[in-house]
């Protein structure tokens, strides 16, 4: 502000005619602007020895694969940077990261992952390499109903396996079997 306010006091002192007449009106709207602004989300984060279970199951254990986090944004939710936080710990890749510019094809993937865990989602999956799907449960919650119906056809499912150990209340964590068998 201060560096602004410089700026426009050295402008009036060599501007002269139109430029001197223009000058307050773009500084009003340029300051409306930037005051318009959707201020910043924050959100405390753990430290690492506080990190949720499954991050931590993933940060130690299990083979290597990327991962899905579920549900994925949708306009207006921000929980992507707090899982990239947390991949910063378990150094696997995400399909739902958090890019200036999705390519299609990414973009498409998400919306197939949305069916999970359907067989076309599980192929999806498969194919992209992500061995892991971790189920957001607050977040489910929060966005729709249906959540207990989810981890009913996942826990049903054939093509994925619950990791009880790095489950809880809030994360529950499901690898995809169909990786292995691609693997061999």
């Amino acid at each position: 502000m201060l560096l602004g306010a410089h700026s426009f006091e050295r402008l009036l002192t060599h501007a002269t005619g139109v430029t001197r007449r223009v000058a307050p009106a773009f500084i009003v709207l340029s300051l409306v602007a930037d005051l318009a602004v959707k201020p910043s989300h924050w959100e405390r984060v753990p430290l690492e020895r506080d990190l949720p279970r499954v991050f931590q199951w993933l940060r130690d254990n299990g083979k290597p694969g990327a991962v899905l986090i579920l549900p994925p944004d949708g306009l207006g939710q921000f929980r992507s940077p707090l899982y990239l936080y947390y991949a910063m710990f378990h150094h696997r890749p995400l399909l739902n990261g958090y890019p200036a510019f999705m390519p299609a094809e990414c973009h498409d993937a998400l919306i197939r992952a949305r069916n999970f865990p359907q067989p076309a989602s599980l192929e999806m999956l498969s194919g992209r390499g992500i061995r892991y799907v971790v189920l957001d449960v607050e977040k489910l919650n929060e966005d729709a109903s249906g959540t207990d119906e989810l981890i009913a056809a996942c826990l049903a499912s054939p093509g994925i396996r619950r990791e009880d150990a790095a489950s809880d209340d809030k994360f529950l964590l499901f690898e995809v079997l169909a990786l292995d068998q691609d693997e061999r």
